[in-house]
């Protein structure tokens, strides 16, 4: 199967191309301009350096969230519009699941994370054994204290993956101090991980009109629509 995959729910922009479940090439960048503008020309230019035509892709994988509120948007719609020209599936996967992915040589829990902002973070529960991953909580958006409790609960060796460990670190630590981190480079997300995924799970895969984005939690502007009175979002 011929995958393109791409993210951009972090800082991080990677794009990829798979076929028959090797990467052929991957692009990943960590720059600052925003990810509107880069992710295309990145698509473009691997599908004409790995001479992979796009009439000849299978399938489209891309993180659908959570993360940055722009972000998510940017990966989601992307993959729709692609995945309706081309009229192929799309997978849309959790930049947690992507994350839990990275680490399952891992033999124990595996919890990934990406910071919310105000001493939040996303988050999920998985378990990796014999180099497979599996979902084992669904993933959702804790405050920091209710979070380092929630891995106190968690028996037997303990991971933790995500690009900001180093701002959360010392307070886990503190609290949970058998808790293992994922090093900074296999806490960087790589698109070739969610063509991995894909190939492992092909009820993943839907039409592009039924993909939705996963916010884990509203994003500011909305919050503020609401409590002003503003009733459903705008």
């Amino acid at each position: 199967m011929n995958i393109l995959s791409f993210t951009t729910t972090t800082s991080t922009m990677s794009a990829a191309v798979s076929v028959n479940g090797r990467t052929v090439g991957e692009y990943t960048t960590f720059l600052k301009q925003t990810h509107s503008q880069r992710l295309m020309p990145a698509i473009d230019s691997l599908l004409k350096e790995t001479g992979v035509k796009a009439g000849d892709l299978d399938a489209i994988a891309a993180a659908k969230g959570p993360g940055s509120y722009t972000g998510v948007r940017i990966s989601v719609t992307t993959a729709k519009t692609l995945a309706w020209s081309l009229q192929i599936p799309v997978y849309g996967i959790s930049s947690l699941h992507l994350l839990a992915e990275q680490a399952k040589l891992f033999s124990g829990w595996i919890v990934p994370f990406i910071d919310a902002r105000r001493d939040h973070v996303y988050t999920g529960i998985y378990y990796a054994e014999n180099g497979i991953c599996r979902r084992m909580e669904a993933d959702g958006v804790l405050d920091v204290p209710a979070w380092i409790e929630k891995l106190q609960t968690l028996e037997g060796p303990v991971l933790l993956i995500g690009e900001e460990a180093d701002k959360h670190k010392e307070r886990i630590m503190a609290d949970c101090p058998d808790v293992q981190f994922a090093s900074a480079e296999q806490s960087v997300p790589r698109a070739s991980s969610l063509a991995a995924i894909a190939e492992q799970h092909e009820d993943l895969a839907v039409h592009a009109h039924e993909l939705v984005p996963e916010y884990a939690q509203l994003a500011e502007a909305e919050k503020k629509w609401l409590e002003a009175g503003g009733g459903s979002r705008p």
